[in-house]
């Protein structure tokens, strides 16, 4: 924690402190590389407490790690909101995700020449009952397991309605992560699935983004 009053070079005092795990540490003639994520909490003792500046510092600290690490960042109140969001998305997740509170909308992708509609995008979508809409970025990384599996249960649900209704050939998209898509238990899951509402397989379409692809193209 660092409290100050004259904030002149104070940025560089930070800097000069990352740079110090520039160097390799030897320790029994091993050589060790560390950085070092610095979070900066700047405050008057008279209105601030040490536990609250100690929080900030912890807030800044983990934004620096979010940052990509070996850098400082200072608390500002922004960080604190995030944070306070994060608190309320590990609480309350599965209790929205029991409650209806997280939901499901469905991008049509039509076909121009016949103007019917080809296939269905499933997105996630969380209507928090005291903070309002969470954007699915923030809460889809933490809960993907959990998510992924109530998802493809919804769409294979809403593709037997599709097939009542008579839309046999409707397909619908999901977004999983790379991860499930090696998972055999992920791939059993989504055919267990399709088998007990009688789904053909060919009508679930699985998605992963391109970072994925790209960070492993097997």
């Amino acid at each position: 924690v660092v409290s100050i009053e004259d904030m002149v070079n104070s940025e560089e005092l930070y800097t000069d402190l990352v740079s110090l795990f520039n160097e390799d540490f030897i320790v029994s003639d091993i050589k060790i590389k560390i950085t070092a994520s610095i979070g900066v909490a700047i405050g008057d003792l008279t209105s601030s407490t040490h536990s609250e500046l100690l929080r900030q510092a912890d807030i800044a600290m983990y934004e620096a790690k979010k940052l990509g690490k070996n850098r400082f960042c200072i608390f500002e109140s922004s960080m604190m909101e995030y944070s306070n969001l994060r608190f309320t998305i590990t609480n309350d997740f599965m209790d929205s995700l029991n409650n209806g509170e997280i939901y499901l909308n469905f991008q049509p992708v039509i076909n121009v020449d016949t103007q019917k509609v080809m296939k269905l995008e499933a997105l996630s979508r969380w209507k928090h009952g005291q903070v309002g809409f969470i954007r699915p970025d923030i809460f889809i990384s933490s809960y993907i397991q959990d998510l992924s599996y109530w998802l493809i249960r919804q769409c294979i649900l809403q593709l037997v309605d599709l097939r009542n209704r008579g839309f046999e050939e409707i397909i619908i998209s999901i977004n999983i992560s790379a991860g499930q898509i090696s998972d055999a238990s992920s791939i059993t899951f989504i055919k267990d699935e399709c088998d007990r509402h009688d789904v053909p397989y060919h009508l679930i379409e699985l998605e992963i983004t391109e970072t994925s692809l790209i960070s492993n193209f097997k």
